[in-house]
């Protein structure tokens, strides 16, 4: 099955990997590069001469205070932009996964106040989650590392004991890092959901992800670890203009192509092609 996946996505790609990895470098530079600005202002401000004169004048707890409530309002409209740019480009390589072109000017699909002011909400609470799954799974790998170093430092325990320890806990995180991954595959579609229905919520979109993906999160992961030559070949530098869309477009392959699979009930009402009916 994830060999169709990637061969119909190396179908897709054909004629069109130069415009979906420029589309993903100008998503890419939009975003990080709003990012580098204004930590970098931050910093120029800090050694600038306007710097010092305000402190001189009005105080330095005064002027951090002020500077503090500016850059925070400078980052959180930096990650609305963000937000918005990251999903119309999800969009573009939903719209190419079934067939559509995906024009660069979709990529600022979500670029309204109130579009981006959605899409900050949904990659905020997703993300959220995708953390406390990370902090659920290594916790018990951290725990049996301090543990072992414990044992190790205040009761003398042998090197090849230590080593034991330390390999049995580095299979342990390698399992860790692999059902973290298969959790995470539980909300793969919820970012399809909210691209096509405007007015659903973020937690109906997961909740609908979670119910989606239910049955194919092994599929996913294999899919998910059959791309780790194509990134270390990364290294390389020019393979990236090949593996960024590549990547991208498989999964966006992978979540319709599964959708099609998935026998639909009452609460499953968009069919695949309703994607379609919002490009423009």
């Amino acid at each position: 099955m994830n060999t169709n996946i990637r061969l119909q996505a190396k179908y897709l790609l054909s004629g069109n990997n130069l415009r979906l990895f420029a589309i993903s470098l100008f998503s890419l530079c939009l975003r990080w590069g709003r990012l580098i600005l204004t930590l970098a202002g931050i910093f120029i401000f800090i050694k600038s001469p306007l710097f010092t004169s305000l402190t001189s004048q009005y105080g330095v707890t005064e002027v951090a205070v002020v500077s503090a409530l500016i850059y925070l309002w400078l980052f959180f409209l930096t990650a609305l932009v963000s937000s918005g740019i990251k999903m119309g480009e999800q969009f573009i390589y939903f719209t190419r996964a079934q067939g559509s072109k995906g024009s660069l000017r979709l990529l600022f699909k979500y670029a309204s106040p109130k579009k981006a002011l959605r899409a900050l909400k949904f990659y905020t609470t997703l993300n959220l989650y995708k953390a406390l799954w990370l902090l659920y799974f290594i916790f018990p790998c951290a725990l049996c590392v301090i543990c072992d170093i414990y044992v190790y430092s205040a009761y003398g325990l042998s090197t090849v004991m230590h080593i034991i320890l330390s390999v049995s806990i580095s299979l342990l995180l390698s399992i860790s890092l692999v059902m973290w991954r298969a959790a995470l595959a539980r909300y793969s579609a919820a970012v399809y959901y909210f691209c096509l229905n405007p007015q659903m919520t973020v937690k109906d979109a997961i909740k609908k992800s979670i119910r989606f993906t239910d049955g194919f999160l092994a599929e996913q992961v294999l899919l998910e670890y059959s791309f780790l030559g194509w990134i270390l070949s990364c290294l390389l530098v020019v393979p990236i203009f090949y593996v960024l869309p590549y990547v991208k477009l498989s999964r966006c392959v992978f979540v319709s192509e599964m959708l099609l699979k998935k026998p639909r009930t009452k609460a499953d009402s968009f069919p695949i092609s309703y994607l379609s009916q919002h490009i423009n």
